[in-house]
């Protein structure tokens, strides 16, 4: 063997020994970093996408109560309104049923002095009538026939009829 040979040898065995040293100290520690930054970055991405899930989530709810809120409102307008429109109709109705009160009282109190007036009315005239027939049969009367006539043209003279022209 010669020379060369060992040599070729030796340098096989430095190769195999720098393959080991560099494996060892080398490769292993930079592929144990690669891998770590693989993990690294895979546990960020999950991360990110869980936080940008539950961000959606958020969002979602948060449109969700968004629109709960605005469909309470609504609902809260719209009772506010028809509660609105009640009082308002009530009180309507109230001023309307008052109205009709206070014409019925004046129609009650017109009709007791129309009934008033007629009966003054009807005493005047048979008194005034009895006046004209007592001055003329004032010496053929005596005062019981003068009370009966009196009583007879009261009897006589129309009731609720009297002043009934309009």
């Amino acid at each position: 063997m010669s020379l060369l040979d060992y040599n070729i040898i030796f340098d096989f065995i430095n190769f195999m020994i720098l393959m080991y040293l560099l494996h060892r100290f080398l490769y292993k520690p930079v592929l144990g970093i690669i891998d770590e930054r693989r993990e690294k970055i895979q546990d960020d991405l999950e991360r990110a996408r869980n936080e940008r899930k539950q961000a959606e989530e958020y969002r979602s709810e948060y449109e969700n109560k968004l629109a709960g809120a605005e469909e309470e409102a609504r609902g809260i307008i719209d009772r506010a309104t028809k509660k609105a429109r009640e009082q308002a109709d009530e009180i309507v109705n109230q001023a309307r049923e008052e109205g009709r009160r206070e014409k019925q009282r004046v129609q009650e109190e017109i009709r007791r002095a129309q009934n008033e007036a007629r009966a003054q009315l009807r005493d005047e005239v048979a008194e005034l009538s009895l006046m004209a027939a007592g001055r003329f049969l004032e010496e053929k009367l005596s005062e019981e026939d003068h009370k009966e006539l009196m009583e007879r043209v009261v009897a006589e003279l129309p009731g609720e009829g009297m002043g009934d022209r309009s």
